[in-house]
């Protein structure tokens, strides 16, 4: 895999934590900067964790933005019920290395990131972890950055159950809005919860990082014990000898080998004013791939997105371990 610009949006809670210490491990990732969104946690808090991370990582260098401290329509709903008051399991980041903020970049997020993206020489992929305000305000105010965007890689939305409501997952919930917006702009390939649960760790693979030499792999270690708990109970992920799944860092995991999940092309929709329904990704998986049901009530076929609902999930977490491990 040749080396690929890409663009980071975060709302770094634990999986976000995970996904940014692999991104930047990993040498086929030319990482240009990384945008933080409210979701999680606060907008203060994940720019907190995601300098931290970034520092211990290696790559403060990297420019960090602040974006959205709320979604288009509504409040925001920071989850730590699952992620911890600070966002990442309540560890003390600075137990694991010297620790220091890197500046934030001082420009507006939007303005920020479009001179990113029309600077580039090449196409930027966008890796968007999390609920998706920041490029909902790109998109819409700056439609010109969509002609040097290759695609925006979303670990959102879910086919099936949901996890924020029955059918509606955490980052498409937090914002609908954005995510209608986001996926009706631009070429877009969808980690849903289907494929997000699927790369799971046993406590074996938890004590291997813990016990590493690396305080990196020591903190992935910890970050995956610390969503062990929220798990519990939670059959998508501990069943057998399974106790916490990757999450988000699952996405960036596959971006390394595609072909490790079984990808297809579906029209899908957001749900926007139903109450019940509010957040849900409708993926209408009567039409494949250009292979349109006829006669069917209710057919519609835009925006059609690049949609993951299966995946190897043992080989993801193995490219994961070996790169933190290593």
């Amino acid at each position: 895999m040749e080396t690929i610009d890409v663009i980071l949006d975060v709302d770094t809670g634990i999986d976000d934590a995970m996904a940014v210490l692999f991104a930047v491990a990993r040498e086929e990732f030319n990482i240009l900067a990384v945008s933080c969104v409210a979701g999680n946690a606060s907008l203060e808090r994940v720019g907190r964790n995601t300098r931290e991370i970034l520092d211990l990582a290696g790559a403060r260098d990297i420019p960090v933005v602040l974006g959205a401290d709320r979604p288009l329509a509504q409040d925001a709903a920071p989850a730590g019920h699952v992620h911890g008051l600070n966002g990442v399991a309540d560890l003390e980041l600075a137990d694991y290395g010297d620790v220091g903020l890197g500046e934030v970049d001082p420009r507006p997020c939007n303005e920020m990131l479009r001179e990113v993206i029309l600077n580039n020489p090449r196409p930027v992929t966008i890796i968007e972890l999390a609920p998706m305000t920041n490029l909902a305000h790109l998109f819409r105010d700056y439609p010109e950055v969509l002609g040097n965007v290759e695609k925006v890689w979303v670990m959102g939305g879910a086919a099936t159950v949901g996890n924020a409501t029955p059918v509606a997952e955490f980052n498409t919930w937090h914002d609908p809005e954005a995510a209608d917006i986001c996926l009706k702009a631009a070429p877009s390939l969808l980690y849903p919860l289907e494929v997000f649960y699927s790369p799971r760790v046993t406590d074996e693979d938890i004590a291997t990082l813990r016990s590493n030499s690396s305080p990196l792999a020591n903190l992935a270690g910890d970050l995956l014990a610390g969503i062990a708990k929220p798990y519990e109970g939670e059959p998508r992920v501990t069943t057998g000898a399974y106790r916490s799944c990757i999450g988000d860092a699952g996405l960036v995991c596959l971006m390394v080998n595609p072909e490790l999940a079984t990808i297809r092309r579906h029209p899908v929709r957001v749900s926007l004013h139903d109450p019940l329904t509010r957040g849900m990704t409708v993926v209408d998986q009567r039409w494949v791939d250009g292979l349109e049901v006829q006669a069917l009530p209710m057919q519609w076929t835009e925006p059609i997105v690049e949609v993951a609902l299966e995946i190897d999930g043992d080989a993801i977490v193995e490219i994961f371990m070996n790169t933190l491990l290593r």
